[in-house]
């Protein structure tokens, strides 16, 4: 695969988890919304883990507010420009992705691809240009 089709797969697997973190962001503000009838179909598995309604409201906010940060980054680093400390930016938006398991399957693969020697190459070469 040549390193400009890297960029251009990189570029959607940016664009790709940038609208699941946006979907994720969307199911916790939805149910942090609708606490009520939440807590109400699962209070009793929720009680039993000491988790009350108001806690519970908290973590919904906080991983909204996590997911919505996400969403953010991977929509800059989709539009980042070609300069070597956006590339070490991908490679550890890789490792995070790598780490869930809904991303493995496409993180992985591609991690392999963006350590070759052609794509960094393409990022210090637009470097120095400047």
């Amino acid at each position: 695969m040549k390193a400009e089709t890297v960029i251009l797969m990189n570029k959607i697997y940016c664009w790709v988890r940038g609208f699941g973190w946006l979907g994720f962001m969307g199911i916790c503000f939805f149910e942090r919304a609708n606490i009520g009838l939440v807590f109400k179909s699962s209070g009793e598995m929720l009680r039993s883990a000491g988790v009350d309604e108001r806690s519970l409201a908290t973590y919904l906010g906080v991983f909204g507010l996590f997911s919505l940060f996400f969403a953010c980054v991977n929509f800059f680093l989709a539009n980042a420009p070609l300069r070597k400390k956006w590339w070490t930016a991908h490679l550890l938006n890789h490792i995070v992705g790598i780490l869930e398991c809904c991303c493995f399957p496409m993180a992985m693969p591609l991690l392999l691809f963006w350590m070759r020697a052609d794509v960094r190459a393409m990022f210090e070469e637009v470097t120095s240009e400047r």
